[in-house]
């Protein structure tokens, strides 16, 4: 599988790359030049926005908009991710079409991985679709979540079960959002990267780890560190935009970390449950693809390095139920992406999957057989 290269950006430069049905802007300055990516025809705006990121970046984003549209209504979501329920979703809908969105209408989501998976959902279902743009506040959300087009709510039965594709429009994501991200979202992000860099770019993990206690600390990465963590997955998008092969290995870690936010009723972030699930995902690997015994190793002394778990917070007899009604689940199996060595994924037969026995799952959760 090929990503593109990763390219460094500086303060004077914005990137911009290009898929047939997205474009994603960043870099410093990006959201100064929202206007620049306005959609033709677009004749109005609705914002969708995390309550603590409007406060701290509100007043930016309406100047950014000012430029080009007249001051949107601004419909607020609270933070975190029990906002991501089925009555949320709707009462967001009836929010939208109460302030007027039609078919002219843009929904601008501003927040993290949340505000974007569900004002997406909540777009891509009004009127059978509505343009998005999405503007990421959160690591988690600039270098995974607001790219990529994937949209979902939650159910009791596990994470993301209720969604669909929509892609936006355009993603914008500036570096400055993330000065005043709390130490615990930013050490969400940064298990995403982490990922990232496991899957198709190993020269970052050692990136990471020479910054180490910085990141740990609560201070963001470098802009140019965000973004070739973003770029795995941009490439990655660039194969397969609707997951029909490749791009199921950026759900490297998410099988068990999904299983392990969701059986600890949300008490584990994201991040520190994909963060556990790749320390889960490396121990299966070792058996299964090859992946070094050593490497499994020194994953999971990165991770405590940036000031994340390497263990399931939960036991598996808990994350169990979560576990088998993952969306990869096939005849009954779970199917994990899984690597060969940092930056080689298993191709499986040919959907970037493994399965992976009960048995062997159970082995692993807390250990290395």
């Amino acid at each position: 599988m090929t990503v593109a290269e990763p390219r460094s950006t500086s303060t004077e430069t914005l990137l911009v790359q290009n898929l047939s049905h997205s474009r994603w802007r960043s870099g410093p300055g990006s959201l100064d030049a929202l206007a620049e990516e306005w959609p033709e025809g677009a004749e109005r705006a609705v914002v969708v926005a995390d309550q603590k990121a409007w406060r701290s970046w509100g007043p930016e984003v309406m100047g950014a908009l000012s430029r080009v549209i007249s001051p949107p209504d601004v419909i607020g979501v609270a933070s975190g991710e029990r906002s991501k329920q089925p009555a949320v979703y709707i009462r967001l809908v009836q929010a939208l079409l109460r302030a007027g969105a039609d078919r002219t209408s843009v929904v601008v989501a501003v927040g993290g991985g949340v505000t974007t998976d569900l004002a997406g959902f909540a777009a891509g279902t009004c009127l059978r679709g509505l343009r998005l743009i999405n503007v990421p506040t959160t690591l988690v959300g600039q270098v995974d979540a607001a790219l990529g087009g994937k949209t979902a709510v939650d159910l009791p039965e596990g994470k993301n079960l209720v969604g669909m594709f929509h892609w936006p429009v355009v993603v914008v994501s500036d570096p400055r959002f993330l000065d005043t991200l709390p130490r615990r979202h930013v050490r969400n992000g940064l298990a995403e990267m982490v990922k990232s860099a496991l899957i198709a770019d190993p020269d970052l993990l050692d990136v990471l780890d020479r910054d180490a206690r910085r990141l740990a600390a609560g201070r963001p990465p470098a802009p140019d560190t965000v973004h070739r963590a973003a770029l795995v997955k941009w490439g990655i998008l660039g194969v397969d935009p609707f997951e029909q092969g490749p791009r199921h290995v950026l759900n490297l870690g998410h099988t068990a970390g999904h299983a392990i936010e969701a059986a600890s009723g949300l008490r584990v972030t994201h991040g520190e449950a994909v963060a556990a699930g790749l320390a889960v995902a490396a121990r299966v690997a070792v058996h299964l693809t090859g992946f070094a015994r050593s490497e499994a190793d020194l994953l999971r002394q990165r991770l405590r390095r940036l000031g994340l778990p390497d263990e399931p917070q939960v036991s598996f007899d808990a994350a169990r139920p979560f576990l088998f009604r993952d969306k990869k689940v096939r005849k009954g199996r779970v199917r994990m992406a899984l690597p060969r060595a940092p930056g080689v994924m298993e191709p499986g037969t040919g959907d970037w999957t493994v399965p992976v026995d009960e048995d062997l799952l159970l082995e692993c959760w807390h250990g290395l057989p």
